[in-house]
């Protein structure tokens, strides 16, 4: 995905905002928009609740995570996808 992305194509469409939620911290990531939806949980507006190691383990490989600096960069101007 990160190859994709430095060549500069417009992903918008296919990445999406979400965010991990533990212990009242919320950390922001984007994500394939495909793989976010494919999750079963009940997730409010793409916000998981992480209550655990092994919660966050296994969100994290269901989901290929691109954290907002590395995106903006990619982007190289491009504005942000949004929910």
């Amino acid at each position: 995905m990160s190859e994709r992305l430095s060549q500069g194509l417009d992903f918008t469409e296919n990445i999406r905002d979400f965010s991990f939620v533990c212990d009242d911290y919320e950390c922001p990531f984007y994500g394939l928009r495909e793989e976010i939806d494919q999750i079963p949980d009940d997730h409010s507006e793409g916000v998981f609740e992480v209550r655990s190691d092994e919660r966050l383990h296994e969100l994290l490989s269901r989901i290929t995570v691109v954290c907002v600096a590395c995106l903006k960069d990619a982007m190289k101007g491009l504005p942000l996808p949004e929910r």
